[in-house]
């Protein structure tokens, strides 16, 4: 086993905070915001693809990687069906338990949850769900011996990913539906085979002219953002300019970003600590930022004097910047509380324990 790779966990905290930004909303009109509104479309690509280099990593030494694979179910079910049920309350607390359970057990609800990755209550949870799915397939890849089949399927699902998305207004002269393009079939399993191969290929970190090299990727991301703009400005001019799902370049980006990590562990204390951010709240953020927006929106509303003040552009353009960062405190406090909540419990179940063991002794 080799020692973690401090990059892959900085770049993961990334990604995760540029998904909040994404979904909490950034100032509109501006060349800076849609540049990292575009890049953030990213970040759960890059998702799949860490996941995948980490399998794929752990595939060459670990015999027993179904073991593995049926465990790394369960922990992702779990915390996949606990946010779900969250959301879920939320969306009782809000506008009550019937419609929840019509649109629940609704036929084409059921069948969009399991074949789309489609989440009615906290829709941002369709990653953990269709990551779900990719483990599930890739489980049973692995007991049947048959895990390059995953290398066959990817560029037929990235290029039907890209004709059901974001080209499909220039193919089809119509938007077709998203979810026929965002789901596990066409973006989930290409992106992890991406990183599996990747994790099977070992790429060794960078030893000579290592800040020539570093700057070679950095314009070449630097390019891929690019032609982010240049993907949308063609799609624009012809006007077939869809929003939902990413661009071609976003995969190239994502696969780019993980080479970079890979090539360039991080020694330095700053990536180190990152990559602690990375460990510790990359699922919180990814999992509660909606909640915490939505509490903040709510919150801007019922206040007289802020309300007046975001009717005003220039003071609504403000908020929309503040708003990614609060969302971003909101989940760390959040997981701060939570381990010291978990720690307090530990210490008093230890207590008792300690006690029950010293009157069982007298």
């Amino acid at each position: 086993m080799k020692e973690r790779n401090q990059s892959i966990d900085a770049i993961r905290f990334v990604a995760a905070i540029l998904v909040v930004c994404l979904h909490a909303g950034l100032p509109k009109g501006l060349t800076w915001s849609s540049t990292i509104l575009f890049v953030a479309r990213t970040g759960v690509p890059l998702f799949f693809m860490i996941s995948g280099y980490m399998f794929g990593v752990r595939q060459k030494w670990d015999p027993h990687m179904d073991q593995y694979t049926r465990r790394q179910l369960r922990k992702i079910a779990k915390i996949a069906f606990a946010a779900f049920a969250f959301y879920i309350l939320v969306d009782v607390w809000r506008s009550g338990y019937r419609i929840v359970i019509h649109v629940l057990t609704a036929p084409k609800s059921i069948l969009k949850f399991f074949f789309l990755n489609n989440v009615y209550y906290g829709g941002h949870l369709w990653y953990l769900f269709a990551y779900l799915a990719v483990l599930a397939v890739y489980f049973i890849l692995v007991k049947t011996n048959k895990v390059k089949w995953m290398y066959y399927w990817t560029p037929i699902g990235l290029i039907l990913y890209e004709i059901l998305g974001k080209y499909s207004k220039l193919v089809f002269g119509r938007e077709m539906y998203y979810l026929y393009a965002r789901n596990f079939l066409m973006i989930g399993i290409p992106c992890f085979a991406i990183g599996y191969w990747l994790g099977q290929k070992e790429i060794r970190a960078a030893i000579k002219k290592k800040n020539l090299e570093k700057a070679g990727w950095i314009l070449l991301m630097a390019l891929e953002i690019w032609m982010l703009w240049g993907e949308r400005i063609f799609l624009v001019e012809r006007k077939a300019y869809v929003g939902n799902n990413n661009f071609i370049a976003n995969t190239f980006l994502g696969a780019t970003a993980l080479m970079f990590a890979l090539r360039f562990p991080g020694k330095k204390p700053w990536v180190a600590k990152v990559a602690d951010w990375g460990r510790k709240y990359s699922m919180q953020l990814y999992i509660f930022h909606p909640f915490f927006k939505r509490c903040f929106d709510f919150v801007a509303k019922k206040i007289p004097l802020l309300s007046n003040l975001l009717k005003d552009e220039r003071y609504l353009q403000i908020w929309r910047g503040i708003l990614p960062i609060l969302c971003i405190i909101g989940c760390i406090v959040l997981k701060i509380a939570w381990d010291i909540f978990i720690k307090l419990i530990k210490e008093r179940s230890m207590k008792k324990r300690k006690g029950a063991a010293a009157e069982r002794s007298e």
